[in-house]
């Protein structure tokens, strides 16, 4: 996004989106009580892995500001409640003794890949250009989610 907007000279578009982005996360997040005690944990996973990948596919078009904000913004709604029952999954699933080491890779993890990904990302972009790998990267997050939705242990009850 960033090298987006700078290639139009729209700054101030790239605060709109990510504030919109924020905003829908922030709104996701917090509403976390509310959505989990009117659905199932293995629902609200499935919203998620849905709404992300159904909202990042109209962003990698790049299409005009209104429609890309209005996306960024249903991508973070959806992606907020994330973090909140990945670790209610933690607590209730993993021995109270373990949860130091898990939370500890978790969090290694959540801090080690992005720096990661935008070395890959802006490699690519300047490689392939930023609406090619835009659209790779939505088209591998679809795939990505298709596949967890998939998977045996989101079909079980969590």
């Amino acid at each position: 996004m960033p090298a987006y907007f700078e290639q139009l000279n729209q700054p101030a578009s790239l605060g709109i989106v990510i504030s919109a982005l924020a905003g829908g996360s922030a709104l996701g997040a917090f509403g976390y009580g509310w959505i989990s005690s009117r659905i199932s944990r293995n629902n609200l996973i499935r919203l998620i892995l849905l709404g992300t990948a159904l909202s990042i596919v109209p962003m990698s078009l790049l299409p005009p500001l209104p429609v890309l904000a209005l996306s960024a913004f249903v991508l973070g709604l959806s992606w907020g409640p994330f973090n909140p029952v990945v670790n209610t999954l933690i607590q209730l699933r993993v021995p109270p003794d373990q949860h130091g080491r898990v939370f500890g890779v978790q969090t290694s993890v959540f801090y080690a890949a992005p720096p990661l990904g935008m070395i890959a990302t802006g490699f690519s972009a300047e490689y392939f250009g930023i609406s090619t790998t835009y659209v790779f990267l939505a088209g591998l997050l679809v795939l990505t989610s298709i596949l967890a939705l998939a998977t045996k242990s989101l079909r079980s009850k969590f």
